[in-house]
């Protein structure tokens, strides 16, 4: 059974809810080909084609819908899902349902990729206003070209490491540790990878240590593969003169990452950055005066040079927001980042905007976070065809991530919400046609789990007529449900009929037989 942690829920539930909540009765399953057994599946209409991969946050990165059905069946595994309030990933346990065969719009997206599934299914997407971001989850037939889809993000960082944009530790390895251990503080502590691959991010890879037992674990094998090609006092002079790593690389002739691997050698600790004295300061603010003569200009003056549109502003270049946004990403999936050096640089070869940020009134870490996500658009849509369905329920957040674009260093995708909750009654029914026992399966919220469980066992040694005059009203009042959770009554009435429903045609099927 897919449950849900009670937290705050416990404040308005009944006792009722949480009794079939954590003691739910009739769990399990009869072979749906059984004559006398009636089935009756409702809720979650929507999902995606088979082959849809999905974001899961165990290791593995991707499997399909299909190969997690065929992995996991009953069994949640963790997936990556966007918590709106908090505007991060987390990781969330999941479930995999087959839906069966359902007519399919192919969709393509505006950066040549593209997903397949129901008209139904939900995206999320966001708007950027003066108050915020909003979001809203939007259907996939009401989708249109100038609405934006949360992008997910998942790149191999300069370190070596898998990370996750947005999330809250950044580095998916430590997402992934404290999703399995979440009694454990990580404050001031290292995430070792076992097997010294850094792209290996099972649970089972992964080991927490101390900062210093970290270091020596790695000085150890550096010993083994590594030797420096200049003495401990040689490195340490040079990097107690000169200003930072880079520079004192430079002059020893190493690479940045043989210098810092002979610093864990040596056992050398960092040193400290220098800072320009106040005079120095100075000085460059004089010279920047002289230099550039909008340092003469007032406030307003400034104010109405740097952001005014038109031919008479001297640094505006005409071209549109869109065409730089489309600039900044192009850049970013050649550079697998986008800072204002690579910017500036290119700005200066291709005669755009050296100074983004101003037209976008924002920061250049902001402009280039909407650079990356701007290539999640929906550009085409057309039927697909019928074909098996599947989809993912996921607890809390609602949504999961599916990925759309897959290279060596980055995967690109989007947010889609969760179906919804699932409810699965079948009903076994003895010649009399009364209803002599009962199994459910419901994916959901605790209302939905006690619904089912509730409905299940009433409509035990009751004759199907007597079984299909059970309303959604009945079961509400029975169990106290609280207004905002009327639907769930609603889907167990609806899966009683369906039972029901289901039963009888195989009954017909089998006269009209014989």
């Amino acid at each position: 059974m897919f449950r849900r942690i009670f937290t705050t829920q416990k404040r308005f539930y009944d006792k009722k809810v949480i009794e079939h909540f954590q003691n739910t009765k009739n769990v399990g399953s009869f072979k749906k080909d059984e004559p006398n057994v009636g089935t009756g599946l409702v809720g979650a209409p929507a999902c995606f084609h088979g082959d849809t991969k999905i974001a899961t946050a165990d290791g593995s990165r991707i499997k399909s819908l299909k190969e997690l059905f065929d992995n996991f069946k009953e069994q949640a595994f963790p997936v990556w899902s966007y918590n709106i309030s908090l505007k991060e990933f987390e990781i969330k346990p999941a479930k995999v349902l087959y839906m069966g065969k359902k007519n399919l719009d192919k969709v393509s997206l505006n950066n040549d990729t593209y997903v397949i599934c129901t008209p139904d299914h939900k995206f999320l997407t966001k708007t950027e206003t003066k108050l915020g971001t909003n979001y809203e989850y939007i259907e996939n037939e009401k989708l249109t070209s100038n609405i934006s889809i949360v992008p997910f993000k998942r790149n191999i960082n300069k370190r070596g490491y898998w990370e996750i944009r947005n999330s809250n530790k950044r580095d998916e390895y430590r997402n992934i540790y404290a999703f399995y251990n979440k009694d454990v503080n990580l404050k001031g502590k290292d995430i070792h990878h076992i097997d010294k691959t850094k792209t290996n991010d099972s649970i089972n890879n992964l080991k927490i240590l101390t900062k210093k037992e970290h270091i020596n674990e790695h000085r150890n094998d550096l010993k083994k593969d590594f030797t420096p090609s200049y003495p401990k006092d040689v490195i340490e002079k040079v990097l107690l003169e000169n200003i930072d790593r880079c520079e004192a690389a430079n002059l020893l002739n190493f690479t940045h990452d043989e210098l810092y691997k002979s610093m864990i050698f040596y056992n050398i600790g960092s040193r400290g950055k220098r800072y320009n004295t106040e005079e120095q300061k100075q000085n460059i603010s004089e010279r920047m005066k002289v230099k550039n003569p909008y340092h003469n200009f007032t406030e307003d003056q400034k104010i109405f040079f740097a952001k005014h549109v038109g031919k008479d502003n001297g640094r505006w270049i005409n071209v549109t927001n869109e065409e730089l946004l489309r600039a900044g990403n192009d850049l970013y999936k050649i550079h697998n980042n986008l800072t204002s050096k690579i910017w500036i640089n290119y700005a200066k070869e291709n005669k755009l905007p050296q100074n983004p940020n101003i037209r976008f009134n924002t920061s250049f870490s902001n402009f280039s976070k909407l650079c990356i996500e701007y290539n999640h658009r929906i550009k085409t849509r057309e039927f697909y065809g019928i074909d098996d369905c599947y989809t993912l329920q996921v607890e809390q957040n609602n949504n999961y991530c599916i990925i759309t674009k897959d290279t060596i260093n980055i995967q690109d995708g989007i947010v889609v919400k969760n179906c919804g909750d699932v409810m699965k009654l079948q009903i076994k029914v003895d010649e009399n046609d009364k209803i002599i026992d009962t199994k459910i399966k419901v994916f959901g919220c605790a209302s939905a789990i006690s619904s089912s469980s509730f409905s299940s066992d009433i409509i035990k040694n009751k004759s199907l007529d007597e079984a299909l005059k059970i309303t959604n009203k009945e079961i509400a009042t029975a169990l106290s449900l609280p207004p905002v959770k009327m639907h769930c009554s609603m889907l167990a009435e609806d899966a009683i009929k369906a039972a029901i429903n289901d039963y009888k045609n195989k009954k017909n099927k089998t006269n009209k037989c014989c």
